[in-house]
């Protein structure tokens, strides 16, 4: 989401401070990993409490073969 923060908890704090609060916007669509997406969803609920409504998304994960990596 941002170069401010490595951590999920930072990335919501930032997207509320960058883009939520100044936009005044009151939905929100956070798309995640499966593994992350209830830690995810708890810190958006103790961060954004009331100020927005939000739908924590995840992804479906899969391994990567390594030598696909390689190509990039």
């Amino acid at each position: 989401m941002n170069a401010g923060s490595t951590r999920s908890s930072g990335n919501a704090f930032f997207a509320r401070l960058i883009h939520v609060e100044p936009r005044r916007l009151m939905r929100l669509l956070v798309t995640t990993s499966e593994f992350h997406s209830e830690r995810t969803e708890e810190i958006f609920r103790w961060l954004f409490n009331r100020h927005a409504a939000y739908a924590v998304g995840a992804t479906v994960e899969r391994e990567v073969d390594p030598e696909t990596l390689e190509t990039y």
